[in-house]
């Protein structure tokens, strides 16, 4: 719990920094999935940052009215929606990505090499752990 707490907690302060202060961690997860990924559906969003769909369209909202994504239908599938960065919206998604580095350089700055792959492994196997419980019926 004190590590998420302190991943959120300096995430906030960057958002702060960049002048965006009504972000959250899960938009700064959709930016930099995008930014990663291209263009996607809400419901391939939700998948990819294990949320509802219906918090993802909250989240992708926020980021509409802010001008960092833009909101078209699915060429392919009348019924769904793409979701897609701006040129803003890449801008922050990088800069969010280069956050994301520095973070882990913090973790590196109190762990060896060796402890560093063992919590990732660990950190990987404790998540993967919960998305197989979050989906069993």
């Amino acid at each position: 719990m004190r590590i998420s707490e302190w991943i959120e907690s300096y995430i906030r302060r960057e958002l702060i920094a960049l002048n965006y202060p009504e972000l959250v961690l899960s938009h700064c997860e959709l930016l930099t999935y995008l930014k990663r990924k291209g263009p996607q559906t809400q419901t391939s969003l939700a998948r990819a940052i294990h949320r509802d769909k219906s918090t993802v369209t909250t989240l992708v909202k926020k980021l509409s009215l802010l001008k960092l994504v833009e909101i078209s239908d699915n060429p392919l599938d009348g019924r769904s929606r793409m979701v897609s960065l701006t040129g803003t919206g890449s801008s922050l998604a990088r800069k969010l990505a280069l956050r994301y580095a520095a973070l882990q350089r913090e973790v590196g700055k109190a762990l060896s090499q060796s402890q560093q792959s063992e919590f990732y492994e660990i950190t990987e196997k404790l998540f993967s752990q919960a998305i197989e419980s979050e989906n069993k019926p």
